[in-house]
């Protein structure tokens, strides 16, 4: 499996792009001018692609809000979002990151370091959108985990 990740090489990637490649897999999503993008390619061509928010609170002060975590279709379940995740968190490695990760996916951010995170003790804010959102996803029967790294 290492062999196999190695063809893949970790980059920071324009936005625009980032926003066609998810557009091409079928995400809503889309990446901004202030967003941090960074994509694993494989022979110039973008295969997985992770969309991170900067943001700044008085309690954390700065922080990293992961908004977006793509891989191609047919590229999937090869441990490509993993390397993506440990590549990116690892280029601001002083802040802390949150994302609200759907439970079927749990293991994917374990796997990358990522901890499950009490909403009550973050920043009100945070905690308040975590629960927000979940409530959304919750009537539409999905279960909403709040994740973090370096909290």
């Amino acid at each position: 499996a290492r062999a196999m990740l190695a063809a893949f090489h970790f980059r920071p990637i324009e936005p625009a792009a980032a926003t066609s490649f998810f557009r091409r897999n079928h995400y809503k999503a889309a990446a901004k001018s202030g967003d941090a993008v960074y994509g694993l390619v494989e022979h110039e061509e973008l295969v997985a692609a992770v969309r991170l928010a900067p943001r700044v609170c008085k309690e954390l002060g700065e922080l990293r809000f992961l908004r977006s975590l793509c891989v191609d279709r047919v590229r999937r379940r090869r441990g490509l979002a993993t390397r993506l995740l440990r590549d990116a968190t690892s280029t601001d490695e002083a802040l802390p990151f949150f994302c609200f990760a759907c439970a079927e996916l749990d293991r994917l951010y374990r796997k990358a370091g990522f901890i499950e995170a009490d909403e009550h003790a973050l920043p009100g804010w945070l905690g308040d959108r975590f629960a927000s959102v979940a409530a959304q996803q919750q009537r539409k029967a999905r279960c909403l985990r709040l994740m973090t790294l370096r909290f």
